[in-house]
This record gives structure tokens, sequence and C-alpha cells, in this order.
């Protein structure tokens, strides 16, 4: 069974695994950086939550005080420590680090869901 980084906890030098079928449909980000104005609403957006995986269609809410949430088309892993990278077409909006306070429990991605490296 392919294993995947679901946490990183870099205070205690700690990274936690498990199966890739892990996946969550929301997450909450922390130390938010945005590269224009904070939305006021809802924003629909694309997001990258690790590097070499596509985007993931998604809508960003609650962004205020260095913190949002990003609720996602389709569940997909989001490993807590690690940057999320929203995305207007090419154009960064902005980012910041997954929490790993849960907002949902994880829950099983459909299969063929998971690339296979």
């Amino acid at each position: 069974v392919r294993q995947a980084v679901l946490q990183v906890d870099a205070a205690q030098r700690r990274i936690v695994v498990g199966p890739r079928s892990a996946g969550s449909d929301r997450v909450r980000l922390r130390e938010v950086n945005w590269l224009l104005d904070p939305p006021i609403g809802p924003l629909r957006c694309t997001v990258k939550l690790r590097a070499r995986e596509a985007a993931h269609g998604a809508t960003v809410s609650g962004a205020e005080h260095g913190a949002a949430v990003v609720t996602l088309d389709t569940p997909a892993l989001a490993a807590a420590g690690q940057a999320c990278v929203l995305y207007a077409g090419d154009r960064v909006l902005g980012g910041g680090f997954i929490d790993g306070r849960p907002i949902v429990e994880h829950t099983a991605l459909p299969a063929g869901d998971v690339a296979q490296r």
C-alpha cells in the first residue's frame, strides 16, 4: 500500500504518513498571505495542496485575521504543515499553511483519483 504525508510537525521534527486514500474536502489555512486584498465573501479559485499534483477546484471563505477555510470540489490529501497556494488561472492570489486542526473527518477518495507513482 502506497503511503502519503498526512501531517508535518516541524516543531516536533515529526512527519505522519498514512494511506493515500485518506482525503478531506475542507482544510483550514493559517498564516495566509494575500497578494491582493483578502476576499470579502467566498472566492472561487484553484488550489495546489502538493507541488507535484494537479490543481483542485475550490472555494475559499472566512478569509480574515490571517486564516481561511478551503472547501475542495472533491476530497484530496491535505497534509498539515504543508503550503496551500491559491490561483486564478496562472495568477497566484496568495497562500497559507494547512492547519492540523481538522474541520471534517477524512473521507475515502474515489478509486482512480489517487495518482500512482
